[in-house]
C-alpha cells in the first residue's frame, strides 16, 4: 500500500513540474492546490443549548486542503479535506453539579463547482456550491456523583454549503531563479453549511433517564455553520 501511495505521488509531482515549465502569461492556470487555516463557528443548535448553554464554546481553528481543476473558461471543480476538532468541559448541565465532558471532532470531505470572476490580471473572486460528506466523533463522560455514562459514537451525514471567496496572485516564479513558472496566490474565503445530526446524545440521555427517573429529551446537533479561511494556492 505505501508503495502504491509513493508511486502516485511521484507521479502526481510530475505532471506539477511537468505544467510548471511551459505556460502563457495567464497566472490564473488549469489546476490548483490550496492549503488553508481559519475558524469554525458552530450554529445555534437544540444540542448546543441543553449541553453548552452557548455554541461559541465549541467554535474553534479549522484546517483544510483543496484540489482544483478548471474544465471551462471560468468553471471549476474540485474536491476538499478539512478537519476541525473542539473539546470542552462543564459543570452544572443537568443536575446541579454533574460534569460532561464533551469532544468533537469533524473530519469532512466535499466535491464543488466553483464560477470565477477575473477582477485584474493578479486578482480574481469565486464563488461555488458543494455537497459534502461528514463523518463526526462524539464523545462524552458525564458524571453525577457515583453516576458515570460515557459515549463515543461516530456520526456520517451528508449536507451542502456555499462559498465565497477573493485570491490575489503575489508571485509568479516561487524560485528565484524563475525556473518554476507556478504562480502563487493569497486568499481569503466563506463558507456556510447546515448539517443535521438527529438525536445525537440519545444513549446518554437515556443512561440519566433511567439512573434519575427523568424524561429528558434527545437533541440535535447541527456540525455545520461558518468556516472562515485564509491560505495559499498554487497553480499550475
Amino acid at each position: 500500500m505505501f508503495n502504491k501511495i509513493s508511486l502516485i505521488l511521484f507521479i502526481f509531482i510530475i505532471m506539477i513540474f511537468n505544467h510548471a515549465f511551459a505556460h502563457g502569461n495567464d497566472l490564473f492556470r488549469d489546476n490548483a492546490i490550496s492549503f488553508k487555516v481559519g475558524y469554525h463557528l458552530y450554529p445555534k443548535s437544540d444540542f448546543m443549548d441543553a449541553w453548552a448553554g452557548n455554541s461559541s464554546d465549541f467554535n474553534g481553528f479549522a484546517f483544510e486542503v483543496d484540489y482544483d481543476k478548471n474544465i471551462f473558461k471560468n468553471l471549476s471543480v474540485g474536491c476538499a479535506l478539512g478537519f476541525f476538532p473542539k473539546g470542552m468541559k462543564y459543570e452544572s448541565a443537568f443536575l446541579f453539579g454533574d460534569t460532561p465532558d464533551i469532544d468533537i471532532k469533524n473530519i469532512y470531505f466535499n466535491l464543488s463547482a466553483k464560477y470565477h470572476l477575473k477582477l485584474t490580471k493578479r486578482l480574481e473572486c469565486y464563488l461555488g456550491i458543494a455537497p459534502h460528506f461528514y463523518h463526526t466523533n462524539i464523545d462524552c463522560v458525564y458524571k453525577f456523583g457515583s453516576f458515570e455514562s460515557k459515549i463515543s459514537d461516530k456520526h456520517k451525514t451528508f449536507g451542502i454549503h456555499g462559498l465565497v471567496g477573493i485570491e490575489y496572485v503575489f508571485c509568479r516564479y516561487p524560485t528565484k531563479q524563475g525556473l518554476l513558472d507556478i504562480p502563487t496566490g493569497i486568499f481569503i474565503e466563506y463558507a456556510y453549511s447546515s448539517v443535521k445530526i438527529n438525536n445525537v446524545d440519545e444513549k446518554l440521555i437515556n443512561d440519566i433517564n433511567n439512573e434519575y427517573g427523568l424524561a429528558l429529551p434527545f437533541h440535535d446537533l447541527d456540525v455545520g455553520g461558518h468556516l472562515i479561511f485564509s491560505g495559499i494556492r498554487w497553480r499550475f
